[in-house]
């Protein structure tokens, strides 16, 4: 879920950084306890950033998708110094604390048709304590410096790729202009 720029690394210490992180979140995390693993993201990375200093802190990224993308906009709301950038695919949250998502550059993600995660909680209900992907976008646009939504359209994901609406991380993932993007932004 998180990611950080490994320019200035050799292959070598890339792959150990890899290997220390399964090790990391094998010891840390219980199985199936989300909360714990999102609490403890934010020490993983700076242990890493500790332990490696060719890690450039000002190039630190999250990245999510799934219930990633949902642990990727609830670690922003509450920790956005440390990070970038972030894109989050398929995510969602709730109203609490929102505006905390207005420090971090973000790129959201999703399927209009996703059924998993939707894209919009409020279509088909009046009141909704939950936020996809195109409710955070119309909340946040008009106040954000650096906010972008790509929606695939319903239907685009099925009929022209064969895949559930739910996982668009898939095209996200070929997306040249979120990587660009997302790697352009340096934290202050």
């Amino acid at each position: 879920m998180i990611s950080g720029c490994y320019a200035g690394i050799n292959a070598e210490e890339v792959t150990k950084i890899q290997e220390d992180t399964w090790k990391l979140v094998k010891q840390q995390c219980k199985p199936l306890d989300v909360s714990y693993m999102k609490r403890q993201a934010c020490v993983l990375v700076k242990r890493f950033m500790e332990q490696y200093a060719t890690i450039a802190p000002e190039r630190i990224y999250i990245y999510g998708y799934s219930a990633g993308g949902v642990g990727c906009l609830e670690i922003l709301k509450y920790h956005s110094e440390m990070f970038a950038g972030a894109v989050s695919i398929c995510g969602a949250t709730g109203f609490r604390d929102l505006s905390n998502l207005l420090k971090t550059p973000i790129w959201l993600i999703h399927a209009a048709d996703d059924n998993i995660v939707k894209a919009s909680y409020r279509e088909n209900s009046v009141v909704s304590t939950h936020l996809g992907s195109r409710d955070i976008y119309a909340e946040l646009k008009d106040k954000h410096p650096d906010l972008h939504y790509t929606e695939y359209e319903a239907g685009d994901l099925k009929e022209k790729y064969g895949i559930n609406p739910h996982c668009s991380w898939v095209l996200a993932g070929r997306d040249e202009q979120v990587k660009e993007w997302l790697f352009s932004n340096e934290r202050c």
